[in-house]
């Protein structure tokens, strides 16, 4: 199941001696400066990742492993390490990816803000008090606000399979 995978790598991120003995990340997304979610980002995202997952198996195998990057994201008080496709690197590498981030009405770094925002709320749901309180007041508190709000428009976005290879 995607949720095995993401908790695979929640464990792995959090067992880690410190960052760098996982790897280094990217970029780092604070539970202040995480996007914050509304029904059309997750909108969006959903119509990117449905035509996303129509691409060919070069985009969806060979592309997608061969372009990765790792983001610190928050989850409630703790950060991990989330590996995750670089759809930046893959709309400049792929014109087809390009276009499906123009069709969904997307920048290639609003779909990682908003794929992130999306993932460090989840994730932060599931972890409940293992991983302490989200900051009140914060941008990730808000976005756990919006899951509970939004779960429908949550279950389709899942229903995409942008989780089948986080």
């Amino acid at each position: 199941e995607d949720y095995d995978l993401m908790f695979g790598w929640l464990k792995d991120s959090w067992g880690a001696s410190g960052a760098t003995a996982y790897a280094v990340p990217r970029r780092t997304v604070t539970a202040d400066s995480v996007a914050l979610l509304t029904a059309d980002a997750v909108k969006k995202l959903a119509t990117f990742w449905s035509r996303f997952q129509g691409e060919s198996d070069e985009i969806l195998a060979s592309g997608r492993d061969a372009n990765r990057t790792r983001i610190l994201v928050p989850v409630n008080a703790r950060q991990l390490i989330l590996p995750m496709p670089d759809v930046p690197a893959m709309a400049a590498k792929y014109p087809a990816v390009a276009a499906d981030l123009k069709a969904a009405g997307l920048t290639a770094r609003q779909e990682e803000d908003y794929a992130v925002a999306i993932i460090s709320a989840v994730a932060s749901q599931r972890a409940g008090n293992v991983a302490g309180d989200a900051p009140a007041g914060s941008a990730l508190a808000k976005n756990l606000e919006f899951l509970d709000a939004h779960q429908s428009e949550i279950g389709d976005l899942e229903n995409t399979g942008m989780w089948a290879d986080q």
